[in-house]
């Protein structure tokens, strides 16, 4: 999460299909849940799948699901196979806005 900073740890199964995500959000959650993390499995704690968008999803789309969800990351997935993460940094890099 730290190492990519992209605020998002997505876990996956065979063949990269998206099992869910945990976010740096869900991790101050859980601090402050008093949960010892050090002792806690993930699928106890992460949100099943996640929001996901296709490959051919227009970026004004993928702009208008963050803001619809108060999300900064979506996963870019294809029949369940993660494909990417993007974040919204990565959008407003690009410059069309």
């Amino acid at each position: 999460m730290t190492k990519k900073n992209l605020e998002v740890i997505v876990i996956c199964y065979d063949l990269m299909k998206v099992s869910g995500i945990f976010t740096d959000g869900d991790l101050r959650r859980i601090c402050n849940m008093g949960i010892d993390f050090y002792h806690t499995k993930i699928s106890d704690v992460m949100t099943i799948k996640g929001i996901c968008i296709q490959p051919n999803v227009l970026v004004v789309d993928a702009l208008k699901l963050m803001k619809k969800y108060h999300i900064t990351t979506l996963l870019v997935t294809y029949r369940d196979q993660l494909l990417r993460v993007i974040h919204i940094h990565n959008i407003l890099n690009i410059s069309i806005f």
